[in-house]
């Protein structure tokens, strides 16, 4: 795939093209270029074309539009052109790809546990209007998605043998083989705990549609402040105390509880000030729910590493992950101890 057959186009949505620099992205199958354009700066992004893909990307542009007022979310830019291959305003189709073009936002992801009291307060104030925007869309009396598939995978984990064949994971040190059996030990012991406060959760309640990714690399800050949240690929409707719980489980500690408890209650207090009023979600199933999130998370990560043929860059990225898994689980498990 290659930026020359979409340059026509592109330079009509952003003018004459000064520079085009790939940005080292996540794990998934994009790719991400800084634009720089007689316009301004752009963010373009691809997409392998899979079948019934354009469909859902379509539906988070819609969602990602209907927070055109939240200053944080990149602008979805409309493609100056038209060809049987687009599908939606926003998407270019090109030899099997799709591409994505938005508005630039500067900043970088703030180094984790960093974040101090201010810049959670801003950015509970900044998730209260994405609440806010997206419930006044449309709203929905259910049951969440994401919590009864956890319930699922969770209780199929506990099923499964935890004893790893450590020929298969010869990149893995020991350190980090003993971490996963020892979330195999804690998790035993904290099933009745977490399962009892998920089925608290596994009620019919308000859900719209969320980010679902709001962890810290996805958060760019600029001099301290919150400037731009990317990467939309995990939206969909749900219970919105996902947004807060992945927020939370990636960026502060664990071992600060008084900060957790802190954020749980500023969101609330601040939900309560708008016309979205929703149940609070008790403290003890907000971390139940961070917990079982990042063991599920590890177990995933496991997987990805005893693939063969991993790329170096798969298994340093996923050590780090699991590194900080390790770290949050250590620190809830002194919270019930």
């Amino acid at each position: 795939m290659s930026l020359f057959e979409i340059s026509k186009e592109l330079e009509l949505a952003v003018g004459r093209l000064r520079t085009v620099s790939e940005i080292r992205s996540g794990l998934s199958n994009s790719r991400v270029w800084k634009v720089e354009g007689e316009l301004g700066n752009f963010a373009l992004k691809s997409y392998p074309v899979q079948e019934q893909s354009w469909q859902r990307l379509n539906e988070i542009h819609a969602f990602q539009n209907r927070l055109e007022t939240v200053q944080e979310i990149p602008r979805l830019i409309r493609w100056g052109v038209t060809s049987n291959g687009i599908r939606s305003p926003f998407l270019l189709e090109s030899n099997g790809t799709f591409f994505e073009l938005s508005s630039w936002r500067d900043g970088e992801p703030l180094p984790f546990d960093t974040i101090d009291g201010s810049q959670v307060d801003s950015f509970i104030a900044t998730l209260i209007r994405i609440h806010e925007l997206s419930a006044r869309s449309a709203r929905h009396q259910m049951i969440p998605s994401g919590i009864q598939e956890r319930i699922e995978q969770f209780t199929k984990l506990e099923s499964v043998s935890w004893e790893l064949d450590c020929s298969q994971l010869s990149h893995i040190n020991r350190e980090m083989i003993g971490f996963f059996r020892s979330i195999g030990e804690q998790s035993r012991h904290r099933v009745s705990r977490i399962l009892t406060s998920l089925s608290r959760l596994l009620r019919p309640q308000i859900c719209f549609w969320i980010c679902r990714d709001l962890r810290l690399e996805h958060l760019l800050y600029r001099g301290g402040k919150l400037n731009g949240i990317i990467d939309f690929g995990a939206s969909r409707v749900d219970a919105p105390i996902f947004d807060l719980v992945r927020f939370l489980s990636t960026s502060v500690r664990s071992e600060r509880e008084d900060d957790w408890k802190r954020a749980l209650e500023r969101y609330y207090d601040a939900i309560d000030s708008t016309t979205l009023k929703l149940p609070r979600v008790l403290f003890q199933d907000l971390t139940a729910l961070s917990e079982v999130s990042l063991i599920l998370a590890g177990y995933y990560w496991l997987c990805r590493m005893r693939r063969p043929g991993g790329s170096e860059d798969l298994t340093e990225q996923a050590r780090s992950r699991i590194q900080l898994i390790a770290m949050q689980l250590a620190g809830f498990q002194k919270w019930s101890s």
